[in-house]
This record gives structure tokens, C-alpha cells and sequence, in this order.
């Protein structure tokens, strides 16, 4: 039994060369492109004179002349780090293994430089969308306005981290190497296509913010989203106010919320929480600026609105009202209701409250 092992063996290893022959052959067909051909040919020239090389020309009683040896020795000098274990002593054999090395060389340069090129393209395919993504109850922000990172920072203050930016052909990457934590990028040919809203998956949205600095193109994406997709939460950004009323004839099962297109607080909250911009927005005039909004944490205990204007003041913050789960609105001076975990709690200050603040704050 030992004896048909050893056997079986020996011709599995005799055999190597031609299984990677075959290796090199389905991955070509694989990759299919002409490309491929030059560098995978070429490889397996080399390897195959190399083989034949040590076969012919070395004596039996050196090592490289065994299938397994001259595997590892081919794998080691053709990625130039040759350890030395393994060489060709006969001169014939030097000849053939230097043409295996030099094919090999070639041919694993060209084909790591096609492996980088085929990175660039699927990331570019990426981008504009060519590759299946499955999002859902994500915000999908259209167009690259100069608050899309405070915007986006807005959001994810306020709980939301499933976003996704979309812009048109062309265009980079705004957050590539930012800090934050890197929301999904998108490209479209045109934003008021059906490409756009299959890119971004909008079918699955929670909401569309559309802040592209140009009413005009606001008013045709709106249109086009709405015509497909006539229940999804549209809020855009506008430049001038007053072509609101333009949007008021777009369809759809709820009216366009229009907002300040330069204020990324305002379209946070109208995503957040529907028709709560309005509201906000009186409350950032009375506040004459620096109006923050922080959601509070779900382990935090409800806390009365006199304790909680003693303990925000405590803060160096000044307590403006603040929205219920289910949009109950609430604006200082009130009695009898108190905030609790879920809450949009709005003041003023000269920075957002963090987390861990709410919570000794609410602990306390």
C-alpha cells in the first residue's frame, strides 16, 4: 500500500507542469480579454523550456530534476527572490532556465500592471453604478454643493449614517481621504435620468435631498423622482426662496419641502423630521444664529423642561424647544410635557453637545 502511495505520488508531481499548463489556460479563458493572452502565453513558454531544460540537461542526481524541486524553484526566481536552495548546474540547462526566468519576469509584470487597470475600471464602474449595490432607508443627497460635508455631518450628528452622494459624470469624489466616515459616491449621465435613480437605489430611500445650486435643474429632478416614484420624501435646497412656489404643482402623495438651500441645519432637520423646517427656521431667527439640534440617546431618562433649561445653562447653552419621536413641536416658554430618549433637543451654542454630555446631563 505504501509502495502504490509513493507511486501515485511521484506521478502526481511528474504531472505538475502540465496541471499548471491547464491552470494558466482556464484563467486565461476566464479573463477572455486579448490582454491576457501575450502574458499568459508567455508564461507558460517559459515554464514549459524551462522544464524541459532541467529534464534534458541535468543530470538526474541533482535536485531541480524533480517535478516538486523545479515547481518551488520556478515560483522563487520568477518573482526575483531566488533563496539559492535549487539551481541548474549544466550549461544547457542555465540557458533554459534564464529564458523561463526572463518570460516569467515579463509576464508578471504585465500582468500586475493589468490587475491595477482592471481596479481603476471597476472602481469607475463603481462610481457611475454599473455594479449591482443593495441600499435601504438611505438618504441620497443629489448634487455637490459647497455645505455637502457639513451637511453630511449634520446628518450623521442627527443619527443618520446610511448616505449616499450622487453627482454627474465626471466628477470626484468630494470625500475621498476626508475624515469622516466615507458615505457611498455616485455618478449619473444626467441627475433627472432613470439611470440616476437606479444608480442610487432610490426605490429603497427614506428621503432625497437635491441641493445642486440651480433651481431650474431642481425643479426637473424633483419631476422626474416624483414621476417614478411618487411617495418618497423630497426636500430640496433652493437658492431663492421664492421659486418655491414652482414645486408646488409636482406630484406625488406629499408636498416638495423647499428650504434654504445654504443652510445644512434646516435640510438635516426636514429630513430628519418632516415639516419640522419651518419651525426651526423661526426658531434660528429668534436665536439670531448658532442653533444646534442633538437627537437625545435612548438610555437617557426623560427629564422636565425647567430641569432641563437649568442643566443646558449649566452647559453654556440656552434651551429653544425641542420635537418628539412622532413630531410633536415644542418651543420655550412651556410647562407640563417633558424631553426624553428620542427627542430633538434645539438650543443655542457655540458647539453641538456631545453624547456623553446629554447623558450626565440627563444622569444628573
Amino acid at each position: 500500500m505504501l509502495l502504490c502511495f509513493q507511486t501515485n505520488y511521484k506521478e502526481g508531481v511528474s504531472r505538475l507542469p502540465f496541471f499548471f499548463m491547464g491552470m494558466l489556460g482556464r484563467f486565461r479563458h476566464h479573463y477572455g480579454s486579448r490582454d491576457w493572452h501575450v502574458p499568459v502565453t508567455l508564461m507558460g513558454i517559459g515554464f514549459t523550456v524551462g522544464w524541459w531544460g532541467v529534464r534534458f540537461f541535468e543530470p538526474a542526481s541533482n535536485a531541480i530534476s524533480r517535478a516538486s524541486n523545479f515547481w518551488w524553484f520556478a515560483e522563487v526566481s520568477g518573482t526575483t527572490i531566488g533563496y539559492g536552495d535549487f539551481y541548474p548546474t549544466t550549461t544547457g540547462g542555465r540557458i533554459c532556465v534564464s529564458f523561463m526566468q526572463l518570460c516569467i519576469i515579463i509576464a508578471f509584470t504585465r500582468i500586475f500592471g493589468l490587475v491595477i487597470d482592471r481596479a481603476g475600471d471597476r472602481r469607475a464602474r463603481r462610481l457611475k453604478g454599473l455594479f449591482h449595490l443593495s441600499m435601504k432607508e438611505h438618504v441620497v443627497i443629489i448634487g455637490l454643493s459647497e455645505i455637502l460635508h457639513e451637511l453630511v455631518q449634520e446628518m450623521k450628528a442627527q443619527g443618520i449614517d446610511n448616505i449616499m452622494v450622487v453627482a454627474q459624470d465626471g466628477a470626484i469624489d468630494p470625500f475621498e481621504g476626508h475624515e469622516l466616515t466615507h458615505p457611498v459616491f455616485r455618478t449619473a449621465p444626467v441627475l433627472n435620468g432613470a439611470t440616476m435613480i437606479r444608480n442610487s437605489c432610490l426605490a429603497d430611500a427614506s428621503s432625497v435631498v437635491i441641493n445642486t445650486g440651480d433651481d431650474g435643474e431642481a425643479l426637473a429632478i424633483a419631476l422626474a423622482i416624483r414621476s417614478h416614484l411618487p411617495r418618497l420624501h423630497v426636500v430640496v435646497g433652493l437658492q431663492r426662496m421664492r421659486n418655491q412656489t414652482n414645486f408646488a404643482n409636482v406630484p406625488g402623495e406629499r408636498s416638495v419641502a423647499c428650504v434654504d438651500g445654504e443652510s445644512h441645519k434646516l435640510l438635516a432637520a426636514e429630513v430628519c423630521m418632516p415639516g419640522a423646517s419651518g419651525w426651526l427656521d423661526d426658531l434660528a431667527d429668534a436665536a439670531d444664529g448658532g442653533m444646534k439640534m442633538t437627537i437625545v440617546p435612548p438610555y437617557s431618562g426623560p427629564l422636565s423642561v425647567g430641569d432641563l433649561a437649568r442643566c443646558l445653562t449649566a452647559l453654556n447653552a440656552w434651551y429653544m424647544g425641542f420635537i418628539t419621536p412622532d413630531g410633536r413641536r415644542f418651543k420655550a416658554p412651556h410647562r407640563g410635557v417633558s424631553a426624553g430618549p428620542g427627542c430633538s433637543l434645539v438650543y443655542t451654542s457655540e458647539h453641538t453637545l456631545h453624547v456623553n454630555e446629554l447623558i450626565l446631563l440627563w444622569n444628573n
